[in-house]
């Protein structure tokens, strides 16, 4: 799996303005790049920081993704104590890119891409939109 991050489009004052690659097309386009140019199969997340409400400090998030499913839902399973899981649903994309956040850093680090390997995700076509909260359900808009 490949996790890269924003691309950096411009200098303003002496500032990078950070813009991110238009979604759907950049991590589809990578991943059919990387499959053809070396003859394997992966799924890509492209990531960004993100700030959070009520919390301090920023965490990776995943801005797109191809060839994996954000999202895997527990819901119906039993946790380990036997109690019935109603509401657990895993956003593997976000974990994925907050893995691969710690390891690009926030400065001047400079590491443009992650690979991880051994990571428990669905094989999927499903679009990064699935993680986002319709309106209705979500109390900060």
């Amino acid at each position: 799996m490949w996790v890269g991050t924003r691309v950096m489009v411009g200098v303003n004052d002496g500032v990078e303005v950070g813009q991110p690659m238009p979604v759907v097309t950049s991590q589809v386009g990578v991943a059919v790049g990387v499959a053809v140019a070396l003859g394997v199969d992966v799924a890509v997340v492209i990531n960004d920081s993100h700030g959070r409400p009520f919390r301090e400090g920023t965490v990776g998030v995943a801005l797109g993704t191809a060839g994996l499913e954000p999202l895997l839902s527990f819901i119906g399973q039993e946790d380990r104590y036997g109690y019935m899981l109603r509401a657990s649903v895993e956003a593997v994309a976000d974990e994925l890119a907050a893995a691969a956040n710690l390891l690009q850093g926030q400065a001047a680090e400079g590491t443009p891409l992650v690979v991880i390997r051994g990571a428990r995700f669905i094989r999927g076509t499903s679009v990064t939109g699935k993680l986002l909260r319709v309106p209705e359900k979500d109390m900060f808009r």
